[in-house]
């Protein structure tokens, strides 16, 4: 199985910036080098009894009355504020980043109970690689 790490990314521009926000629109660019992945601190989620899961999949595929699983939920405290790892750049953007593992998962979907940020600030999600992202989020994305 292969192991699916997140980066989840918020950008906060502290200087007096006017920044258009858009939707989806994508990692803020600020020119400064991050530090290396390796040194943010990763939440690893604990894997689920999965001889429970398939017992009840198996269970519940012969009805057609139920659709079929699509994923597993964790309740997880990421305590962001907390953990992610925070780095003032040159620019005197502050970059804000903590790492999601989960050992053996196909994929991971994020779903906010809260999702709360203040104006100028972006949320983006990247593969381990940093490759691939979703975002940037920002509070005009929350739905109350």
């Amino acid at each position: 199985m292969r192991r699916l790490d997140l980066i989840i990314t918020a950008l906060s521009i502290l200087l007096c910036i006017s920044a258009g926000a858009q939707i989806s629109r994508g990692p803020v660019r600020t020119g400064d080098e991050l530090p290396p992945l390796t040194s943010v601190y990763f939440i690893r989620l604990n894997a689920p009894d999965l001889s429970t899961i398939e017992r009840e999949d198996s269970e519940n595929d012969v009805r057609k009355d139920i659709p079929y699983r699509f994923a597993v939920a964790l309740n997880v405290d990421l305590q962001f504020e907390k953990n992610a790892q925070k780095t003032i750049l040159k620019n005197g953007a502050m970059v804000r980043r903590l790492g999601i593992a989960a050992e053996g998962a196909h994929s991971l979907s994020l779903l906010f109970d809260r999702f709360e940020l203040a104006n100028g600030i972006g949320m983006v999600i990247y593969s381990a690689h940093g490759d691939s992202y979703l975002g940037s989020f920002t509070r005009e994305n929350r739905h109350p």
